[in-house]
């Protein structure tokens, strides 16, 4: 009966120590389960973060192309403007300026500028002064007088019939030449003023 017992006891204590080591095992592998999982998750944060931040920059960078895009057609756009303001300001200009020409109070603005670059531009001798045929001669003699007064010579006054509008004042090789084809003849200069003039009337529309 003793052996019998011994025998009981011995098994219990088997029982036990497996249970325990069962237990420790169970628990060892709930804990590495638990470790496996949070780790799962770490990865797929990770990984959902830099896919988040992946397309984010493609987002970005399709912005930027976007963008970058519009700008190019705007600067296209406005340059085709701007090309074709300046073509149609140049083409309507000769007719400008002999439409100005022919009223007196801008003929004698520009008669006054012609006189004043020639006082600058050239010696005190006799001036050849080209002008339209059809000048009238009232205003042209009045001019001839100024400039003999100015200079102590009388001018050559040349009617010339093939000049529209404008004066052209010659002197010993140097031209002050104030007519219309010389006037418009310097595209690039009056191509900016164009522009300019657009756009501070733009200013003043939107304002």
């Amino acid at each position: 009966m003793t052996l019998e017992r011994n025998a009981e006891a011995l098994t219990a204590l088997v029982a036990e120590d497996v249970a325990r080591r069962s237990e420790a095992a169970l628990a060892a592998a709930r804990d590495e389960a638990a470790r496996l999982l949070r780790d799962a998750h770490g990865d797929a944060r990770r990984a959902m973060r830099a896919a988040y931040a992946d397309e984010r920059h493609r987002h970005r960078e399709r912005v930027r192309a976007a963008q970058a895009a519009l700008d190019s057609r705007e600067r296209l756009a406005l340059q085709r403007r701007n090309a074709a303001l300046i073509a149609a300001g140049l083409q309507a200009l000769p007719a400008a300026l002999r439409a100005r020409w022919d009223e007196p109070a801008t003929r004698g603005m520009w008669v006054e500028c012609a006189l004043a670059q020639a006082r600058g531009a050239l010696p005190e001798a006799a001036w050849d002064v080209r002008h339209p045929a059809a000048w009238d001669a009232a205003e042209r003699d009045a001019v001839a007088r100024r400039i003999e007064a100015a200079t102590g010579h009388a001018p050559a006054m040349i009617a010339d019939t093939g000049l529209e509008a404008g004066l052209a004042i010659g002197c010993e090789g140097t031209l002050v030449d104030a007519r219309v084809a010389t006037l418009a003849a310097d595209r690039a200069r009056i191509g900016a003023r164009l522009l300019c003039h657009a756009q501070a009337a733009g200013d003043a529309e939107a304002r």
